[in-house]
């Protein structure tokens, strides 16, 4: 486990952060050449250039990190809730620890909405189109993810259950997570981001034949299913554990039938493009 790099001195970056940062990066430059490639519609709405798309995800990645955390605070709420006393005793112990019980997370599906959200706000702001970020965007997104979980296995969070067969992974100490160290895990991480780079594969060999809406419907449709199964490879108990289901699942179980329907129901095209020209006027 390397949860960090060691840089100068006391100076280290995060393992995560790295990993995230630079499939972050790379899927900005792929989306930027994209977006010049797809024809430009007839709509009083600005079509977005490439600079659109860099300001849009830079919109995206400040929603990605409040959406993440928001999500991460939600989901231990009911847990300090139910039992003040003992997070008052973790106070009284240890302020620091308290806090990072707390606040010391992120959960992708808050991410993942905190960026729709931006980007939407984004395009609102400035009257571009939001079709064709979302087309060039869409299939990134499994791709940045994918790098996102490299991040977590290398940092040993989001680890994977009690594990003794091939491919189990031993983490070497760390006082940060100390049990990790105690018996082989699966590595859920790294099945996880295998996955995100076959559909990130996949939606881009199918963005020449889908709108925006069925191939974004067609992500959401993978990963929540995706995600739904490998909650049961998952060991940590910082996911979160409604009744029989994890926060993630649970999620997961509320995504599944927007994603069909986003795949099914009207496509984007001239009836949404008349819309937002209702909504900005002319």
């Amino acid at each position: 486990m390397y949860p960090y790099i060691p840089i100068y001195k006391e100076i280290k970056i995060p393992c995560y952060t790295l990993c995230f940062f630079v499939g972050f990066v790379i899927a900005v430059c792929m989306a930027m050449k994209s977006i010049n490639k797809l024809p430009p519609k007839d709509s009083q709405i600005s079509f977005p250039n490439k600079y659109d798309v860099l300001f849009a995800a830079v919109y995206a990645l400040i929603g990605l990190a409040a959406g993440a955390k928001i999500f991460f605070v939600l989901s231990r709420l009911p847990k300090v809730i139910a039992h003040p006393a003992a997070y008052k005793a973790m106070w009284n112990l240890s302020k620091a620890a308290a806090l990072n019980y707390l606040f010391g997370g992120l959960v992708f599906y808050g991410g993942l909405l905190g960026a729709a959200v931006g980007t939407y706000i984004y395009c609102r702001q400035y009257k571009v189109l939001l079709e064709p970020i979302v087309k060039v965007t869409a299939p990134l997104i499994p791709f940045v993810h994918g790098f996102g979980r490299i991040g977590c296995f290398l940092g040993g969070c989001c680890y994977g259950i009690e594990y003794h067969g091939i491919f189990s992974v031993k983490y070497p100490f760390n006082e940060m997570v100390p049990k990790l160290n105690e018996v082989p895990r699966f590595p859920v991480q790294l099945l996880e981001a295998g996955l995100n780079f076959i559909c990130t594969f996949v939606l881009l060999s199918l963005g020449k034949k889908m709108d925006s809406r069925r191939l974004l419907g067609s992500y959401l449709f993978y990963y929540s299913v995706t995600r739904f199964l490998l909650e049961y490879l998952r060991g940590d108990a910082e996911r979160g554990v409604y009744s029989l289901f994890s926060t993630s699942q649970v999620i997961s179980i509320i995504l599944f039938p927007i994603a069909v329907f986003l795949i099914v129901g009207q496509r984007f095209g001239l009836k949404n493009a008349k819309k937002e020209k209702a909504d900005y006027g002319p």
